[in-house]
C-alpha cells in the first residue's frame, strides 16, 4: 500500500486485520493517511486525541456533504476502538473522545460553514467574554487568544494557562507563564504583554471567590457553589463532583478547561469554538500583524513567531500553511 500514515506499522496492521475488503481498505487508508498531518501537528496518534483536538480535526477535514463526514467519524471510531479493545497497549488514554461527538450536529463540522467561523477575531473574543457570567470562565477564553497554551502533548496541553497564579499577574499588563517539567522543575518562563482588557479579566478572574452555575442562569439553593482556594486562577467549584478536575494543590486539569467549552459554546452561540481555534486566532493575529509590517511572510518569519512563543520552531513550515488556509477561507 502506497499511502503513508503516523505510526505506520500499526496503521497497516489494523487495515489488514479489520478492513478484508480491498476496496473498503483503500477508503481507509486514504482517511488515515490525510489525518497524518493532523497527528504530527498534535504530536501523537489519532487513539490519544483530547475533545478539544477530536472536534478540530472533523472540522480541519474539510468535508462538505452529511454523508461523508459520517463516513470519517465511523472509519475513525473504527480505528480508534480497535487501539483500546484489541491493543490496549497502543492507547496511552483508553479512551475515545470521538464517541463524545454529536455528528447529527452536522453544519457544525461542515466545510462551508465550519471554516468560516472557527476562527475569530479580538473583538469578537471580548464580545464572548461579555456574555459569560463567571470571570474564570472568560479568562480561559481570554488566555487561549493570547496564547496560553504550552507544549501539545496531552500531560501539558494548555498547561500555561493552568499553571497561572495571581502572583505572575504584573502591572501594568504583562503576565508571566511558566512550564513545569513531570518531576515537577520548572521548564521554561515566558513573559508577554496583553492588552489591557485581558489583565483586567485576569485580575477579576484571580478576585472571584464564587461559581454561578449555567452562566448565572441557575436558580435555587445550589446555583452559587464557593470556588476552591488556591493560590490558581483558573479554578473548579468546591460541590458539584468537581473533585477529579484538580490536581491535590488545587491545579485545574485538562478535562476540567474542555468542560467548561461546552458552557462556553452554549452562552456564546458560537459551536466552532474550541481550545486551540482561541488559540490559532490569537497566533493568526500575530501573523497578520507582522504582515503589514513585512508583506508577505515566509517560513522565517512563522519560525521566529513560534521561537518567541519558545515552541518548536520545525513547525514554522505548518503554521505557515495554516495561515495561508485561514487567509483563503477568510476571503470566501
Amino acid at each position: 500500500m502506497s499511502h503513508s500514515f503516523y505510526n505506520q506499522e500499526r496503521k497497516l496492521k489494523f487495515l489488514q486485520e479489520e478492513v478484508p475488503n480491498e476496496s473498503t481498505r483503500t477508503t481507509y487508508a486514504s482517511l488515515l493517511s490525510k489525518i497524518k498531518t493532523f497527528e504530527e501537528d498534535n504530536q501523537k496518534d489519532l487513539c490519544d486525541f483530547s475533545l478539544s483536538e477530536a472536534n478540530d480535526l472533523l472540522i480541519g477535514l474539510r468535508k462538505t456533504t452529511r454523508e461523508s463526514l459520517s463516513t470519517a467519524h465511523s472509519i475513525i471510531n473504527k480505528y480508534v476502538n480497535w487501539t483500546i479493545d484489541i491493543n490496549q497497549a497502543y492507547s496511552k488514554t483508553g479512551f475515545n473522545s470521538f464517541k463524545l461527538i454529536d455528528v447529527s450536529d452536522k453544519e457544525k463540522f461542515l466545510h462551508k460553514v465550519a471554516q468560516q467561523n472557527q476562527y475569530i477575531t479580538r473583538e469578537e473574543m471580548y464580545s464572548y467574554c461579555d456574555e459569560l457570567y463567571n470571570w474564570v470562565d472568560k479568562a480561559i477564553v481570554a488566555g487561549m487568544f493570547e496564547g496560553m497554551k504550552g507544549r501539545p502533548d496531552q500531560d501539558y496541553s494548555f498547561e500555561e494557562l493552568r499553571n497561572l497564579k495571581k502572583t505572575d499577574l504584573l502591572p501594568p499588563n504583562q503576565i508571566i507563564l511558566r512550564r513545569f517539567n513531570k518531576d515537577g522543575t520548572l521548564e521554561c518562563i515566558r513573559p508577554i504583554q496583553v492588552d489591557e482588557r485581558t489583565m483586567d479579566i485576569f485580575l477579576r478572574a484571580a478576585d472571584e471567590t464564587e461559581y454561578h452555575k449555567n452562566n448565572g442562569n441557575a436558580r435555587g439553593k445550589f446555583s452559587i457553589m464557593p470556588l476552591k482556594d488556591s493560590p490558581y486562577i483558573i479554578r473548579v467549584g468546591e460541590k458539584g463532583g468537581l473533585g477529579l478536575e484538580t490536581y491535590d494543590d488545587g491545579r485545574i486539569r485538562l478535562g476540567s478547561i474542555n468542560s467548561r467549552f461546552k458552557i462556553i459554546r452554549k452562552y456564546t452561540g458560537n459551536n466552532f469554538i474550541t481550545p486551540t481555534k482561541l488559540y490559532f486566532s490569537g497566533l493568526f493575529e500575530s501573523c497578520e500583524q507582522l504582515e503589514q509590517e513585512y508583506g508577505n511572510l515566509t517560513t522565517k518569519h512563522f519560525r521566529q513567531i513560534l521561537r518567541d512563543l519558545k515552541l518548536d520552531d520545525r513547525q514554522g513550515g505548518t503554521l505557515k500553511c495554516k495561515y495561508d488556509l485561514y487567509k483563503r477561507n477568510k476571503a470566501i
